[in-house]
């Protein structure tokens, strides 16, 4: 998939088509930024809409967790930006380090007590304490207390008291690990990985009502071989559960009764006067499409654009609320609303009308394949959901969400018939998917 990302400047939208994808799963690492590559779609003004939202709005019903405080402080202990994302944070972590984006107990205006001095790590450690490593730069350290761990880096600081060594997390002390990760033989490991080998890899991915539980092609998705979907549907290349549209599944048909299941109900089979047919919008000619018979399922379906190449679908998006999209998908009610538009710049064949009458019209749509859907940043939506840019409400709603990973939503193209689709979120919202 095209790893490009749409930010704030061009024109946005995550759809939500049919079932949703599972959503809520992310994967982490320790790195301090991943940053934006850039690469917009451009969009005109004159297209896009904007929404409003309260901007004092609260952390309402924001899920409680142990390292969150919705007080004037709280703990972002490995993903702050500001002395405030570290205020409530335990042991006297209460200074961020902006460079490493953590929580440390001190740094050059804010020694250690006295008999201590204070790490390149920001830890304070007795006088005189060292930590040799070996070759493969892991502690040599022989612990009793997390104290001798003091002088280590920040993925061992904890002792194992069992082995007696330095360790990066316990079961009960999970400091090291960012928001979404768990201790699993004393390291810090995503909740949900972005790469699965089996089902119980996925465990934790998705939410209650939109799980990804199922390790599909290497990620966790909502189906695969070993858990299939619900009768009447089928699990698509991204693992989604989808209806079955046509015969084949994407499409093709021989009567009117295979596209029964396609996204879109407003389809029929269009067939030629013999072989089969691909289902498509209920129009006899390209005329009727281009007087408004619906190509896509709502919320795509505004009057269909004609075109004979991709460059005649630029300037071409449809208005989304991308907060209230992504309060569904989290179940982060205190995310605001967040109007945009998403381009639909691909032009795609769309078979219409029987017999002699068939024929394929050249019309504007979200994508033909995963590559068209590019992951959105969602760091300055429009309508500030997550709350003021910079502010303390913000990085708490951005970290639940995503830990210290990069701010985007990844996306799929939603096959609606042979040949063209709309975008979607991916089943684990913040992990790549795709066929491989």
């Amino acid at each position: 998939m095209d790893r490009r990302s749409l930010d704030h400047t061009s024109p946005l939208l995550l759809a939500l088509v049919g079932g949703l994808a599972a959503a809520g799963c992310s994967t982490q690492s320790h790195a301090s930024e991943v940053p934006d590559t850039g690469d917009a779609i451009p969009l005109d003004a004159g297209d896009a809409a904007t929404g409003e939202t309260d901007g004092d709005a609260g952390l309402g019903d924001a899920p409680a967790d142990a390292r969150l405080d919705a007080g004037p402080t709280a703990c972002l202990r490995n993903d702050c930006h500001a002395n405030e994302e570290c205020g409530s944070c335990a042991d006297g972590h209460t200074i961020c380090d902006p460079a490493a984006h953590r929580c440390v107990a001190c740094d050059t205006s804010t020694p250690c007590t006295s008999g201590s001095g204070c790490t390149s790590f920001g830890e304070c450690a007795r006088a005189g304490l060292t930590c040799p490593k070996d070759a493969n730069g892991l502690p040599t350290v022989t612990c009793a207390t997390d104290r001798d761990c003091a002088a280590c880096d920040p993925l061992h600081l904890v002792c194992d008291v069992t082995t007696r060594s330095c360790v990066a997390c316990t079961s009960s002390l999970v400091g090291a690990c960012q928001t979404n990760e768990r201790c699993v033989a004393d390291g810090c490991v995503p909740e949900c990985p972005s790469k699965c080998a089996k089902d119980d890899d996925c465990s934790a991915c998705g939410s209650t009502g939109s799980p990804a539980h199922a390790c599909h092609a290497g990620t966790c998705a909502q189906c695969s071989t070993t858990s299939p979907c619900p009768a009447g549907s089928a699990c698509n290349a991204n693992g989604v559960c989808v209806a079955s549209c046509g015969l084949d599944a994407v499409g093709g048909c021989t009567t009117g009764g295979d596209c029964a299941r396609c996204a879109s109900s407003a389809q029929q089979c269009n067939a030629p006067t013999s072989g089969a047919g691909v289902c498509g919008p209920k129009a006899a000619s390209c005329a009727d499409v281009a007087a408004g018979a619906p190509v896509l399922p709502a919320p795509w379906d505004r009057s269909p654009n004609a075109c004979s190449h991709d460059g005649d679908c630029a300037g071409v998006g449809v208005p989304f609320n991308v907060g209230a999209m992504l309060r569904e998908l989290t179940g982060q009610s205190a995310i605001g609303d967040a109007t945009i538009a998403y381009p639909i710049s691909v032009c795609a064949a769309v078979t219409v009308g029987s017999g002699a009458s068939n024929q394929a019209c050249g019309v504007c749509v979200p994508c033909r394949q995963d590559a068209d859907c590019l992951p959105i940043g969602v760091d300055s939506l429009p309508g500030l959901p997550f709350g003021p840019a910079g502010s303390l409400q913000a990085a708490v709603l951005l970290d639940q969400m995503f830990g210290a990973r990069e701010h985007a939503i990844h996306m799929y193209c939603r096959s609606v018939s042979a040949g063209y689709g709309v975008c979607a979120p991916c089943p684990g919202l913040v992990n790549v998917c795709g066929a491989p």
